[in-house]
């Protein structure tokens, strides 16, 4: 059994290496976005013109399909559902051990002491056109899901993933991210950076339920309101188009609006990445150094001309209180360092972003390295924050950006900041600004990423690494040893072949 066995394994790793070659011309390589020009691969040959074998294969690996399963949380950001409403045409429902019994109806409403619990502990729907969910995310039309629908159990909850074709997936994140009203062009600049992040997100997160994210902010928003044609278009039009670096997918953050700069890497860690560098949405240069904090004092207090000069968020300012900073700081890290002396900006980042913020208390100092710390400082009710052309908002749950000026006024602290969101990556606003300019995609991602391609994303686009073969080949010879001598076996949780039931 053993010889027969070490014969199969390398059979396998002989049909490995050849697949492997083969995989390796699936890496087609259709744009170069660099920093001052879109530039060619380097082994670029004179194009040759094509055959109809050509077209045609080329067509059969445009056509190959990718997906991604997706948990939905419910209206209020939890992942537990009490129960599961759908409709559609002709429902498909699969359940039992290994999915074996299927019925069919226009409707399903389903319990955590649902019948179909009893021998797996998962049931499949399916539907010939959208599955609708009755009373989830109905007020933006967006209660409508293409694919799958798998609905776990666990205890007294459930949980439902989607399995949806990549494209479609993008095209309603387009619709909830930066809105159906977009120009094209910039909608296809970010169809680019949510299909780069999604396919690069390998978390253990929701590992249990064989989902690489959810559909909210923590992730990315998706399907929170219904996608038109243009959003659907601009998905379809970028098929498979992802951004890398030296053959790898970057982290292709985005935000909503800058203060005229974007930041670098370094908001997210220590660890450096070219790609992600400050970006000038100026219309003029500056040769000010926009981290000293007397020039970007100057420079935030002032409206110079951007991009984004004519968006809210593009200046705002609003005052706190000594105890509305004081409370911030203790409903965010549980520290009382009593009455405010001070604050003061420490260290500014790439774009002026405060990288460092000192606040001195009464019985202890605090020093705030992360932008997101940062901005959860700051945070009150009772704030009114005052946006460019004489717009207000009551209310602060986290500061716009990190990207502000403060000083010490008699009723407490007064900030002058710009810009929305982490700033590091694609700014949306600014997306559709140059969009409105008539700039093609592929230059607005150029404008923030620096010296990325891109490329065609493909499902077998990786090199196998030989040692994790070898590796697994072993883990195979000893899980078959093991199995001959345990008949139970832990299995991991897949939606197509996990049966086991729990409550």
């Amino acid at each position: 059994m053993k010889k027969i066995l070490f014969a199969s394994l390398m059979v396998w790793i002989v049909s490995l290496f050849i697949f492997e070659i083969q995989c390796k011309d699936m890496f087609i390589k259709i744009k170069s976005v660099s920093l001052n020009q879109i530039e060619t691969t380097q082994n670029y040959k004179t194009p040759q013109k094509e055959t109809k074998k050509d077209i045609k294969e080329s067509n059969k690996k445009e056509n190959k399909n990718v997906y991604v399963n997706i948990l939905l949380k419910n209206d209020n950001s939890s992942i537990f559902h009490n129960e599961i409403n759908v409709t559609g045409n002709k429902l498909s429902i699969y359940y039992g051990k290994n999915f074996r019994n299927k019925m069919e109806n226009n409707s399903l409403k389903i319990m955590p002491n649902s019948d179909f619990f009893k021998k797996n502990n998962i049931v499949k729907i399916e539907s010939t056109k959208d599955i609708k969910w009755i009373g989830h995310s109905e007020k933006n039309n967006s209660n409508k899901y293409n694919g799958i629908l798998y609905i776990y159990k666990q205890k007294n909850n459930l949980i439902v993933v989607n399995k949806v074709n990549l494209e479609e997936y993008v095209a309603k994140v387009l619709s909830s991210e930066i809105g159906t009203d977009a120009p094209l062009e910039a909608l296809k600049a970010q169809a680019v950076c949510a299909r780069t992040y999604i396919l690069k997100q390998r978390k253990d997160k929701y590992k249990k339920y064989n989902a690489v994210a959810d559909d909210s902010t923590d992730y990315q928003v998706y399907n929170r309101i219904e996608p038109n044609e243009n959003c659907k278009k601009a998905a379809y039009d970028t098929k498979n188009e992802v951004l890398k670096e030296h053959g790898k997918l970057i982290n292709a953050y985005y935000f909503s609006t800058t203060c005229g700069f974007t930041t670098d890497y370094k908001i997210w860690g220590k660890e450096k990445k070219d790609y992600l560098q400050s970006a000038n949405l100026l219309h003029k240069k500056t040769s000010e150094n926009i981290k000293d904090n007397d020039n970007f004092k100057k420079f935030i207090k002032s409206k110079p001309g951007g991009y984004e000069k004519d968006y809210p968020y593009y200046r705002w300012n609003c005052t706190f209180t000594n105890e509305q900073i004081k409370n911030g700081i203790y409903n965010t890290f549980k520290e009382n360092i009593g009455n405010i002396k001070s604050i003061e900006v420490n260290k500014r980042g790439q774009g002026g972003i405060v990288s460092e913020l000192v606040v001195n208390g009464s019985l202890k100092q605090i020093i705030l390295k992360k932008q997101s710390e940062i901005r959860k400082v700051f945070v009150s009710p009772y704030v009114m924050l005052y946006l460019n052309a004489g717009n207000k908002i009551s209310g602060i749950s986290m500061l716009p950006s990190a990207f502000f000026h403060i000083e010490k006024i008699s009723e407490g602290y007064k900030l002058y900041g710009g810009g929305f969101g982490h700033g590091s990556g694609l700014s949306q606003n600014g997306a559709i600004a140059m969009a409105k300019q008539n700039m093609k995609y592929e230059d607005i991602l150029k404008k923030f990423y620096k010296n990325v391609e891109l490329v065609k994303y493909w499902l077998f686009n990786y090199q196998i690494p030989w040692i994790k073969v070898f590796s697994l080949c072993f883990r195979i010879h000893f899980f078959v040893d093991f199995s001959s001598n345990k008949k139970d076996v832990d299995t991991k949780i897949n939606p197509e072949h996990h049966n086991n039931n729990s409550s």
